[in-house]
């Protein structure tokens, strides 16, 4: 995760369920009749960054 992407996303809960139904052809849990839903919210509170975890630690790629 870059760290635009962190800012981004750092004060949204991600809920990931299994619900009935069918998903793509590709899907994991396809042949078992569920499939994977996600859902986002953003947080209201100003409390919420202060029980979020440290940012990621970003690793450098190509040339220096």
């Amino acid at each position: 995760m870059s760290a635009d992407q962190y800012e981004y996303w750092r004060r949204t809960d991600l809920t990931v369920d299994v619900v009935p139904g069918r998903g793509n052809e590709f899907s994991l849990e396809a042949p078992e009749g569920v499939r994977f839903q996600v859902r986002s919210r953003m947080r209201k509170d100003a409390g919420a960054s202060a029980r979020q975890p440290p940012a990621p630690a970003l690793r450098r790629t190509g040339l220096p």
